[in-house]
């Protein structure tokens, strides 16, 4: 996994002891206080409109919003003083405190998170499943629909 995120960043891996893979990378640089002052930092920068206006512009021009996220975490990062050579590991620390209470609370994109496989298939009745918003309001599913017209849900992960 290390390897693939270094690969899919574009950048090097970097391990905060000096090693050069998961055997030897020591993610404690990233201790849970620091993850959860970054999570809160990056929701900020999530929620700011000059970032939402980028990936509006992101949609618009049909590129991948995935970048520009991770442009973000890694400006975030910075104004930690942490190296963007970390950010593969930013990204392995982030599920260390993923069960953890008040790190989900301070990461809009796991508070939110209750993503599971499911049996839902074309044709099903629409689920009464919540819809969170970026201010946190929540809004079900089959509030959704109109009447005679398909509902059509499409969904992803940017992180």
């Amino acid at each position: 996994i290390t390897s693939w995120c270094a690969f899919a960043c574009g950048l090097p891996m970097a391990c905060p002891d000096g090693g050069e893979g998961p055997s030897t990378c020591d993610l404690g640089v990233f201790t849970r206080d620091l993850v959860i002052q970054i999570f809160k930092r990056e929701t900020e920068r999530r929620r700011d409109p000059e970032t939402q206006l980028i990936l509006d512009r992101c949609h618009r021009d049909d590129r991948d919003v995935g970048e520009a996220i991770q442009d973000l975490q890694i400006q975030v990062l910075e104004e930690f003083n942490i190296s963007r050579t970390l950010y593969p590991q930013y990204l392995l620390s982030r599920s260390r405190f993923g069960k953890d209470q008040e790190v989900a609370e301070a990461a809009l994109f796991i508070k939110y998170d209750l993503s599971c496989n499911g049996s839902l298939r074309v044709g099903h009745v629409t689920p009464s499943v919540p819809l969170f918003s970026l201010d946190g309001t929540c809004s079900l599913l089959p509030s959704f629909e109109k009447s005679g017209r398909p509902l059509i849900l499409i969904a992803g992960s940017l992180t």
